[in-house]
């Protein structure tokens, strides 16, 4: 079942529209400055989020899934 879901997340991700990857990229750029203007750390902005450090981490860097 591993094999699987890995194999779909590729297939997924070689099928994103760029348009689509481009609002993510900034969206999560937008995120980190907020955050980074604020002075707030990312274990305090991922507390505040209910997420985890590297579920924000991903949304900062503009990740699609």
């Amino acid at each position: 079942m591993l094999y699987f879901e890995i194999y779909l997340h590729n297939i997924l991700n070689i099928m994103i529209n760029p348009s689509i990857q481009k609002i993510l990229s900034e969206f999560g750029e937008n995120i980190k400055l907020a955050r980074l203007r604020r002075k707030i750390s990312v274990v305090q902005m991922a507390e505040r989020a209910n997420i985890s450090r590297a579920t924000l981490w991903q949304i900062e860097k503009g990740a699609d899934s």
